[in-house]
C-alpha cells in the first residue's frame, strides 16, 4: 500500500515525482494548485482474476475527503507502476 500512498501524494499534493510510478509511455501530471496536503490510503483490494485494485484513500486540506479511484498496477523490470 506504500506504492499507492506514494503515488497519490505525488499526484494530489505535487510533491515527489509521479512519473516514477506509471507505466512506460503514460503520461499524467501531478493536480496543480489542489491544496491537498496529505494523502493517505485507508485500505486496498486486489480481484484475484484481475490487476485492478481498488483502494480507499483520504486527502487532507481543510478538512479529509474520501476518495475511491481505481487503478490498475503493472510490475516492470521489479517495479510497479500505475496506468
Amino acid at each position: 500500500m506504500s506504492s499507492l500512498g506514494e503515488f497519490f501524494d505525488a499526484y494530489l499534493t505535487g510533491v515527489g515525482e509521479v512519473d516514477r510510478y506509471l507505466s512506460p509511455g503514460t503520461e499524467l501530471s501531478a493536480v496543480s494548485g489542489s491544496g491537498y496536503t496529505s494523502v493517505t490510503v485507508d485500505q486496498a483490494a486486489a480481484d484475484s482474476m484481475s490487476p485492478a485494485v481498488r483502494c480507499r484513500a483520504t486527502a487532507r486540506r481543510c478538512g479529509s475527503r474520501p476518495m475511491s479511484p481505481p487503478r490498475t498496477p503493472q510490475t516492470t523490470g521489479g517495479r510497479w507502476s500505475t496506468s
